[in-house]
């Protein structure tokens, strides 16, 4: 999966999830996104959405 903005830009490598973190994605309060029980960080702001088709 990639995790995709709104204008289409993605961050981050492919992520596949597995059974202990099935599509889990948070968001705190500075702007950063983890997804996953392994951690991946991301820092987009606008990051709306992820694409379960990649």
């Amino acid at each position: 999966m990639l995790l995709t903005s709104d204008d289409g830009q993605t961050w981050g490598s492919v992520f596949t999830p597995t059974e202990a973190d099935l599509y889990r994605i948070e968001r705190f309060d500075d702007g950063t996104w983890i997804l996953g029980a392994d951690g991946t960080v991301l820092s987009s702001p606008d990051l709306l959405f992820w694409d379960p088709v990649a």
